[in-house]
């Protein structure tokens, strides 16, 4: 999963949507990235596992395969501070609270 500072939910694609048993006719919306173009999603909140913490995030869905996982802010980035070491190919997910 790609962290992603400039986007403002977590997004997956569809079929991880329904590996958690998600119903991906609810809360339909459409979002731009900076491509800009349009993605339909089914916005709903999921259980969200980060070093050792499990916290609630809304998780847009998308209707479709081909969109990458990505880790945006909202319901996230505000419990952890997060450290990229780049020379090291590492991420360390540490606590804020």
């Amino acid at each position: 999963m790609y962290i992603d500072s400039g986007a403002d939910l977590t997004l997956v694609p569809s079929d991880f949507g329904k590996v958690l048993g998600m119903d991906l006719t609810r809360d339909v919306a459409l979002v731009s990235g900076v491509a800009g173009s349009p993605l339909r999603v089914s916005v709903q909140e999921a259980e969200v596992g980060i070093s050792g913490q499990v916290l609630r995030a809304k998780i847009a869905v998308a209707a479709r395969n081909d969109v990458p996982y990505l880790l945006g802010r909202q319901g996230v980035f505000r419990f952890f501070r997060i450290v990229f070491e780049e020379y090291k190919a590492r991420v360390r997910f540490e606590s804020a609270r």
